[in-house]
């Protein structure tokens, strides 16, 4: 018992020279405490109002955008001549709209 107890006093002595030395060599050994730190009292983050305007404008011109995207590149064939022009066969017949 009485070897278990200068083992960890021997522990923490070396501990302690070591510490003593890497400061020596860094040269902070003369750290004080200013002021001790304390949390905020309001959160800084997250801004949920701000992020929830974010998304929904962020949502909409995506949609818009991808939207428009999607009918200007689409390879819809729509017209006769997009039928001839894509797979070079003649057009035999068309659906007409029907309006009112």
């Amino acid at each position: 018992m009485v070897r278990l107890r200068n083992y960890d006093l021997y522990l923490a002595k070396l501990e302690e020279s070591r510490i003593s030395s890497a400061m020596d060599t860094e040269k902070i050994s003369n750290v004080k405490l200013i002021e001790p730190a304390y949390p905020p009292l309001k959160p800084i983050s997250p801004k949920k109002k701000l992020n929830i305007l974010i998304g929904i404008f962020l949502g909409l011109f995506g949609g818009l955008v991808t939207s428009f995207l999607i009918e200007k590149i689409g390879d819809k064939l729509e017209t006769p001549e997009d039928i001839d022009r894509a797979l070079g066969l003649p057009v035999l017949t068309s659906v007409p709209i029907f309006r009112k």
